[in-house]
This record gives C-alpha cells, sequence and structure tokens, in this order.
C-alpha cells in the first residue's frame, strides 16, 4: 500500500527476514532488490536475513541468547522443553 511504502521509506534502517515467494516479488520491487538477494531472502534459515542501512544491504545472522530465545521461540519442541524444565524446577 501507499502507506507502507511511505514508512519503509522513512525508516532509514530495514531488517528483512525469511519470506514466502509471493511476497519475495513484492519486496524485491519496494527494495530494489538484486536477483541474488531476492533468491536468499526466499531460502533463509531462522536468525538470517537482509539488513538495509541506506544504500547498504548486507546479509545478517541474528543469534538470540538462551533467555531471548525462551521467550521468543516458536518451535512447539523447544516450548515442550521449556515447560519440562520449569516443572522440574518448581519441583526442587
Amino acid at each position: 500500500s501507499k502507506m507502507g511504502r511511505a514508512i519503509v521509506s522513512n525508516s532509514s534502517m530495514q531488517l528483512l527476514l525469511k519470506q514466502s515467494s509471493s511476497a519475495v516479488d513484492v519486496l524485491g520491487d519496494v527494495f530494489k532488490l538484486t536477483e541474488e538477494e531476492r533468491k536468499r531472502l526466499a531460502n533463509f534459515p531462522v536468525g538470517q536475513g537482509l539488513f538495509f542501512a541506506g544504500q547498504n544491504h548486507v546479509h545478517i545472522q541474528i543469534i538470540a541468547s538462551d533467555t531471548e530465545n525462551g521467550l521468543i521461540t516458536t518451535n512447539p519442541q523447544a516450548t515442550l522443553q521449556q515447560a519440562a524444565a520449569a516443572a522440574a524446577e518448581e519441583q526442587t
């Protein structure tokens, strides 16, 4: 939308993480991504993305601390492990 483009263009920095193929097409036009950046954006693993500061585009890897990971994970297995660890800690 026009409002969305205005918000993006007024931001001095942007961070793009993995996107669906259909979103990559739109974002590629908005951010003027190269073909290589478009391919990467559709295939990044968790924690990797593209960071934009002005005209500079760089590949970035974000590594969360254990505490941060515990707060933000959406991995069902990790969530179950956290719940089990919390229950075990309560019993001691």
